[in-house]
């Protein structure tokens, strides 16, 4: 997992909980965008990032 803010944690904790191995990576620099965002997922990134993600599907 890359990233321990509040989502990163989260899904890494849930992983855990399933029976995952996890590895955290996380920068901890300070000012980072986390804490000022503290878990905000903007629809507008969201939809974006949706899309680019249909676009690299490949079927099974």
């Amino acid at each position: 997992m890359v990233g321990a803010g509040l989502i990163g944690s989260a899904v890494a904790w849930q992983l855990t909980q399933a029976g995952a191995e996890v590895l955290v990576l996380d920068a901890g620099r300070a000012g980072a965008a986390w804490k000022a965002g503290a878990g905000m997922l903007s629809p507008r990134e969201s939809a974006l990032q949706a899309r680019r993600w249909s676009r690299t599907r490949r079927p099974a």
